[in-house]
């Protein structure tokens, strides 16, 4: 798993979404997904927007959530609260 996957597969969980739900809620293909997860495929802007606009956050939040050490994003994500629509 790499480093791409498990934070964004640690975004969706916390919000209990399978990456079939998060890639509708996006409104993208769940391969889209995928490719994002595996670092295979750049993020669009659009579609950090929409995370964005779903966990109710900054584009800027998602952003580094995306690409904070893994370490720390580790840490972090085992406590953190985010509140989707």
């Amino acid at each position: 798993m790499s480093n791409m996957q498990n934070r964004i597969s640690c975004l969706r969980k916390q919000c209990s979404l399978s990456q079939k739900q998060f890639a509708e809620i996006l409104r993208i293909s769940q391969s889209s997904l995928s490719k994002y997860e595996k670092d295979r495929l750049a993020i669009p802007s659009v579609v950090l927007i929409q995370m964005s606009e779903y966990f109710k956050v900054s584009v800027d939040i998602v952003n580094i959530a995306l690409h904070i050490s893994l370490k720390n994003f580790e840490q972090q994500c085992n406590g953190i609260n985010i509140h989707a629509a």
